[in-house]
């Protein structure tokens, strides 16, 4: 998941007419209501840990709108709806436990790709544009190989029409795995046909899971629902499989069993803010993460800003947490056991010259010193769309 970002800049110019509020502060209101919940639903043991952690990796400035939409905004072509961001907040709260905290567009893209949070609006949602939100609701950027960096408002399709990006399709369609809009699958429908290739299942909605069994959408698993280990299966997203049954990550203290040291997910069996405290595959407890100079197993022992260094995991071999390099530090990648990089979190460990640089997102800043998240760096030295191929 993703840390600290390029500094978020006061976009007040030109929203003083549009009687919203400056949006600068959002994404710390994002973060706030992200931990609220998460702790509500046992994934952290408490709101001000989960903000401190979440802190830690930038979450303020990666949730928020960045500096993506700038233009647009002091333009006027967009505005930002403060009663939309109270309703996303309020969606972020109250979301079921069972549910992502946030949707994965949210995540990988940005805050305002989650259904929920449609705080941008679209003065005109016809002609040229830079970004999908400049088309409205109704509405995305399409690109083609004469448009270039410049795309053009397009009307969203239907079911059946094109659709590999979410935006590509209308309101209550999502893309499936043939590049078509479909409607998302309910309760108790088929999802998959028997014989054809399980790559082109039609995808349940919120909420629901493909059970292969029964080839048919059954409601995702509350804290009790019965489960199988592998995959935490059919789990909702605050819950892991323990003894057949769908429970709360353990707090600390509690039992534990520590992951196999190839494992990717070496830290998250008990609450997010902790690790089991043991050797790979034995029975351990569940501890708060070591702090900077303590010896560690793996990555996932030490605090979020940290990283466990000369570690071996595999062989046994402990190392010490220490600091994470940041932007323009020295950096190492690794393409074994644990992250790619020691980067701190939000960053990327460059190739080129072994030094950190920031992730940015669309509409931001790129280059040497940040590199585009999804999408390529146009030649204006901005992340453009994923689909703005042409703009290499």
């Amino acid at each position: 998941m993703h840390g600290v970002r390029l500094a978020v800049i006061a976009l007040a110019v030109g929203l003083a007419a549009c009687g919203g509020d400056d949006p600068e502060d959002f994404g710390e209101q994002v973060v706030e209501a992200f931990c609220e919940r998460e702790a509500r639903c046992g994934v952290y043991a408490s709101a001000d840990t989960c903000e401190e952690s979440l802190r830690q990796r930038g979450w303020e400035t990666w949730m928020g709108l960045g500096t993506r939409y700038e233009a647009a905004l002091e333009s006027g072509r967009l505005s930002f709806d403060e009663e939309a961001a109270e309703r996303c907040l309020d969606a972020i709260r109250d979301r079921d436990c069972r549910l992502p905290a946030l949707s994965e567009a949210a995540m990988s893209r940005g805050i305002e790709y989650d259904p929920s949070c449609q705080v941008l609006r679209a003065q005109r949602t016809e002609g040229a544009c830079l970004a999908h939100a400049e088309c409205g609701e109704s509405g995305f950027c399409r690109y083609t190989e004469a448009s270039g960096c410049q795309g053009t408002c397009t009307p969203r399709h239907g079911e059946g029409g094109p659709g590999e990006w979410p935006e590509h399709c209308a309101p209550g369609l999502v893309p499936g795995a043939d590049g078509t809009c479909q409607r998302a699958r309910g309760e108790g429908e088929t999802c998959h046909e028997v014989g054809e290739d399980a790559s082109r299942d039609p995808p349940c909605a919120a909420g629901l899971w493909c059970d292969r069994g029964s080839n048919t959408c059954r409601p995702t698993g509350a804290e009790g629902d019965a489960c199988a280990f592998e995959q935490d299966r059919p789990c909702g997203a605050s819950f892991i499989c323990e003894a057949g049954r769908c429970e709360r990550r353990p707090p600390e203290g509690r039992a534990c069993t520590a992951p196999a040291a190839q494992s990717a997910l070496q830290a998250h069996r008990c609450q997010r803010d902790l690790f089991c405290d043991a050797d790979a595959e034995q029975p351990g407890t569940c501890r708060e993460r070591r702090e900077e100079g303590a010896a560690c197993r793996n990555f996932s022992e030490c605090a979020t800003d940290l990283y466990c260094a000369g570690a071996e995991p595999e062989s046994g071999t402990w190392g010490r947490c220490q600091k994470r390099p940041g932007a323009g530090e020295a950096c190492e990648l690794y393409f074994g056991t644990g992250p790619i990089t020691n980067c701190l979190a939000g960053h990327h460990c460059s190739p080129e010259t072994n030094r950190c640089v920031p992730w940015v997102r669309e509409g931001e800043r790129c280059g040497p010193e940040a590199r585009c998240e999804q999408g390529v760096c146009s030649d204006e030295g901005r992340c453009t769309s994923p689909e703005a191929w042409t703009c290499r």
